[in-house]
């Protein structure tokens, strides 16, 4: 498998404008909703790990999340690349 992640709402978009009048199109449309749902569930994690590193003290004893989001280096802090790229700022 490649590391390459699949933009799902520029692929959702693209299917969306498809020509209606192709027998295509309800496949298309379907497909649309597939992608327009995996780019939403993206979206609901990346807001989970952010609420999740909101913590500052450990619940029941569970490690410090904060570096799921937070890069850490002598400049402060500043967002994860991975966040960064979720939320389309890098």
């Amino acid at each position: 498998m490649s590391d390459d992640r699949i933009d799902h709402k520029a692929e959702a978009f693209a299917l969306v404008n498809v020509d209606p009048m192709r027998g295509y199109a309800a496949v298309a449309y379907a497909q649309a909703q597939v992608h327009a749902t995996l780019y939403l569930a993206e979206q609901q994690r990346i807001a989970n790990i952010i609420a999740l590193s909101q913590y500052r003290v450990n619940p029941a004893g569970l490690p410090n999340f904060r570096h799921l989001v937070w890069d850490f280096d002598d400049d402060g802090e500043r967002l994860s690349a991975e966040i960064r790229e979720g939320l389309g700022l890098s």
